[in-house]
């Protein structure tokens, strides 16, 4: 049969046949069956997936109103959600929780409406509510704008380190690599020994770089965390971690970076180590020995023309 020009535009083509005979399959099953919501329900999601919003709305508001259950009212809220009917989904929200106000799912979908609605410290309520009624803890960080506005302080409150770095170990990278990205707007010293676990056990290179990303934004305060990672078997951990201190240009890393130098056995991260050494000699303690360390790093060296550009700087 061939599709639509509605069906070729959307991502949720139907499978099964519109109509038999020129009259549309669910409204006959309707006619033959009897009204059902579950057969109305149907009918309402194909003609939605079809790309006829318009159609599906009012069956789905009939079914909450002459059939109602959590399923319709979350079918509505998420109907009015996807089109953008915010204000509408906040009162059908309030209407859906008090007939069923042990749901958690619907104070997640009344948070993710005010959210839209720019109301962000009434979401967050919800969503808190959500959580005390069962709802997974951290699944409305992934609903409606929400992911963008993370680092907003009612958002943050609301994410608690020692939970996000708990359990790590039974997650497969993807999952670890979410906590991370949920941990960077409060990511404390005190959880950086279970970032680092991940980052030195997992072989994923996005969950190493985010790890590294995290220890990054407490620096020296995690020096124990550096210290290991800097014994890593792993050269491109320890090549990212390296650049990562090069970044971070403190003082504080003198010490591990003089001993790192020592023992690092790869060239290009020996280099690398001198680099990040010297920069840091020749701003502070040691300017002679900083300026030796640049000037050692080979010519055919990646790291060679920033060293050279340092030392130009300084007037050497």
């Amino acid at each position: 049969m061939p599709l639509t020009p509605v069906e070729k535009r959307s991502p949720y083509r139907l499978t099964i046949p519109r109509s038999v005979g020129g009259r549309p399959i669910w409204g006959d099953l309707i006619e033959r069956e009897g009204w059902q919501p579950q057969l109305v329900r149907g009918r309402a999601m194909a003609l939605w997936r079809a790309g006829d919003p318009g159609s599906a709305e009012p069956m789905l508001r009939e079914i909450v109103d002459r059939s109602p259950s959590e399923g319709a009212y979350l079918d509505l809220l998420k109907f009015l959600l996807a089109m953008d009917h915010n204000a509408e989904a906040v009162s059908a929200a309030s209407k859906a929780a008090g007939v069923y106000p042990t749901l958690c799912e619907i104070e997640e979908l009344w948070g993710q409406a005010l959210a839209a609605l720019g109301d962000d410290d009434e979401a967050a309520t919800h969503f808190y509510r959500g959580v005390l009624k069962g709802c997974a803890p951290y699944h409305w960080t992934r609903l409606g704008p929400v992911p963008t506005r993370l680092d907003r302080p009612v958002y943050t409150a609301m994410l608690v380190p020692d939970e996000l770095v708990s359990g790590l170990d039974d997650l497969d990278d993807e999952q670890c690599l979410r906590r991370f990205e949920l941990l960077a707007p409060v990511m404390s010293a005190a959880v950086a020994p279970a970032v680092t676990d991940q980052l030195i056990a997992r072989s994923s290179r996005d969950v190493q770089l985010a790890g590294l990303g995290l220890l990054t934004v407490v620096g020296a305060e995690a020096m124990a965390s550096w210290e290991r990672v800097l014994a890593s078997d792993d050269l491109v951990v320890r090549k990212q971690a390296l650049r990562r201190l090069l970044q971070l240009d403190d003082p504080a890393f003198i010490p591990l970076l003089e001993h790192h130098l020592d023992r690092e056995p790869l060239p290009g991260n020996r280099n690398l180590t001198a680099l990040a050494l010297g920069e840091l000699l020749l701003e502070g303690p040691d300017p002679e020995r900083g300026r030796a360390l640049l000037e050692s790093i080979p010519k055919d060296d990646p790291s060679h023309p920033r060293a050279i550009q340092t030392l130009l700087a300084d007037g050497a």
